[in-house]
């Protein structure tokens, strides 16, 4: 896997919306760059680590992802 993906990509790796990964770019939730085509990437991991708790706390509200 790319360590630095596009907002499509992440999307389509998670399942969410283009817009749900920029919300969480935006929110501070995950980190991003601006590549040398003046694209803006996001960090797999970061993108990874936020989908998991996220879907952890949908399965699961009274409970935190460990």
């Amino acid at each position: 896997m790319k360590p630095w993906l596009t907002y499509a990509q992440a999307a389509k790796l998670t399942g969410r919306s283009k817009r749900t990964i920029q919300r969480w770019a935006a929110a501070g939730e995950i980190d991003t760059i601006e590549a040398d085509d003046g694209t803006t990437r996001v960090r797999s991991s970061d993108v990874l680590r936020v989908e998991s708790a996220k879907t952890a706390y949908r399965q699961h509200p009274g409970r935190h992802a460990a």
